[in-house]
């Protein structure tokens, strides 16, 4: 399988899996689950950005025709949502305060108005320069400086440090020094499905079905078995279908699935929860950022020293904003560019925000866009082709890069970068800032760029899982846990797994979307291919080893002479004699 043109499964066009269930309108969302017997939840949200529940009336709502059932913020205290223990607070605007379940959703609703909330509203802080001041409110109680370790104080420093080299002295040694400062907003993911659930107790088996619009239903899986105090093979989580993720449901079991979860449990019905549009924009987001970035430079273009301190905001809970930090630091910083003597310092802080999520990455894109206007000003001062600039910088075979300084095995980016200047004709249309009007009088403007994904770095690896049954008729089944947010993988481990074992694609069914199948990772960082699939891979060739073996006897021939092609076993020296894998 490294030769594209044996192949006769992977790079061939083939119809998707879910393609025809997507044409005709068959494949069935999370929000078009409907169950017997099924009720609908509604949300009561908090007014505040920051306030200490005190009490909750429920008493009317709960009177009211239709209403099943009524659960409060304070029936959670102590569960472990995000990372951190409930207590009597909200934290963010808009945080669930009370929930409703009814037999239909208008009469939820309508129940809503009925609940009164008694709060104490607390100083809150809404953004991160304002955290990390010495008089803050205490978003967290230990502090609001996140941590590997937790929460702290910032008078005990930043969240992340790292430094090799003289920095201030090699600084100093340039003979230019480019200094950039860059700030992103908040950046909502607007999926085309919202977060959606569906949480079936099953009274009997004393177990929960859940079906979640996400991009991780095994992380959703272990959340909802300890926040029910279940054991984990009693919760399955089944998601065949997801209308968008781009990272908004990658790590964050919402605190509505926990509810809607254990009012479906006191009810012994199904609850079907389904925010408005205006409440997905609380689920989770892309959080603001600010960047300062200097870089040092030698006359002859050699990058000689990198600066840079970034502060992050992240939320209010906590889930994966150290994660963005690294991403922001140790993924690019000392690995976009080489340098002898590069220095970041950064802080993600907590804030009275909704939850802090990836955006089509894990923090990477915001501090590579934020670099890149530094090394263009660099270059820009210098006076040099800026594609020139990259190629010269950019790090090579054996060079060591990231926070743990691993050496490259094999890197092409400097012949990419050549390349793509060359096909797009980069000589002859490049020319240096402020040197080019066009025929209306707008200034014109070129640069060059590169970036880099994370997804197969060593510190950051998502794992795969598949198995594969092969039935006696012939076809094969592929059981994997992932998610197909969209772009086929489905389809792409069926091409794998028909290469692997010598089968037609049409003969490969693919079972996704359940935490029935073997555990994988989350389907984050475009590695689902590369990680699953070399699953499907290893358990194809295992198949087909096994198949092989078996049919030694009945074509009378040794195994290494044995091929299995399209459904056929055949003897590779004789071709005509083969039989059926069925």
């Amino acid at each position: 399988m490294t030769n594209e043109q044996h192949f006769s499964a992977i790079g061939k066009h083939t119809v998707r899996l879910d393609g025809r269930a997507k044409a005709d309108g068959s494949a069935k969302f999370t929000v078009d689950i409907r169950l017997a017997g099924m009720i609908y939840m509604k949300v009561l949200r908090s007014p505040h950005a920051h306030a200490r529940v005190k009490e909750v009336y429920t008493q009317e709502a709960e009177k009211m025709p239709g209403v099943l059932g009524v659960l409060s913020h304070l029936d959670l205290a102590g569960l472990r949502v995000h990372n951190d223990m409930l207590d009597d607070r909200v934290s963010y605007l808009g945080e669930a305060v009370a929930a409703v379940a009814a037999l239909r959703e208008d009469t939820a609703a309508d129940a809503l108005e009925l609940i009164r909330v008694e709060y104490e509203e607390l100083p809150a802080v809404l953004n991160a320069l304002a955290a990390v001041c010495p008089d803050a409110p205490a978003v967290r109680h230990t502090g609001n400086v996140a941590s590997w370790k937790g929460p702290k104080t910032s008078e005990k420093g930043c969240s992340d440090h790292w430094e090799k080299g003289e920095v201030e002295r090699a600084l100093a040694e340039s003979d230019i020094v480019a200094e950039t400062e860059f700030h992103t907003h908040a950046q909502y993911h607007v999926c085309l499905e919202p977060h959606a659930c569906v949480m079936d107790w099953e009274k009997g088996a004393g177990a929960l079905t859940a079906y979640i619009s996400t991009q991780a239903i095994y992380q959703d899986q272990v959340n909802l078995a300890r926040a029910l105090e279940l054991p984990i093979e009693k919760v399955r989580v089944k998601c065949p279908f997801v209308g968008g993720g781009f990272g908004s449901k990658a790590e964050n079991t919402c605190k509505e699935y926990y509810m809607a979860a254990m009012l479906s449990r006191k009810l012994q019905r199904p609850v079907k929860y389904v925010p408005e549009r205006s409440e997905e924009t609380l689920t989770a987001m892309r959080h603001p950022a600010d960047f300062v970035y200097k870089v040092g430079v030698l006359n002859d273009g050699t990058i000689h020293a990198i600066d840079m301190k970034v502060l992050r905001s992240g939320g209010s809970h906590t889930s994966l904003q150290m994660n963005f930090l690294a991403g922001s630091t140790d993924y690019v910083v000392p690995t976009y560019v080489k340098s002898p003597n590069v220095r970041y310092e950064g802080w993600s802080v907590y804030d009275n925000l909704p939850l802090c999520a990836a955006f089509r990455g894990f923090g990477y894109f915001e501090s590579g866009t934020a670099m890149a206007q530094a090394l263009d000003l660099a270059a820009e001062k210098l006076g040099m082709d800026p594609v020139e600039f990259l190629i010269k910088n950019v790090p090579e075979r054996g060079d060591p890069v990231g926070a743990n300084q691993v050496p490259l095995t094999t890197s092409g980016i400097g012949d990419v970068i050549r390349e793509c200047a060359r096909r797009i004709g980069w000589k002859q249309k490049w020319h240096r800032p402020g040197k080019k009007r066009l025929s209306d009088g707008r200034m014109h403007g070129i640069a060059a760029a590169h970036a880099m994904g994370r997804s197969t770095l060593p510190e950051f690896v998502v794992t795969g899982n598949a198995s594969i049954e092969v039935r006696e008729n012939g076809t094969a089944l592929v059981m994997a846990g992932i998610t197909d947010i969209g772009q086929g993988q489905a389809t792409g481990l069926a091409q794998i797994a028909a290469e692997a074992i010598g089968l037609k694609v049409e003969d490969i069914h693919v079972l996704w979307g359940d935490t029935i199948a073997p555990i994988t990772g989350h389907q984050v960082a475009s590695s689902t291919t590369m990680m699953t699939g070399n699953a499907v891979r290893l358990a194809g060739l295992d198949a087909k080893r096994q198949i092989l073996k078996h049919a030694v006897p009945v074509l009378e021939a040794a195994e290494d002479e044995l091929e299995i092609e399209d459904g056929h076993i055949y003897v590779k020296g004789n071709p005509v004699k083969r039989v059926l894998v069925s």
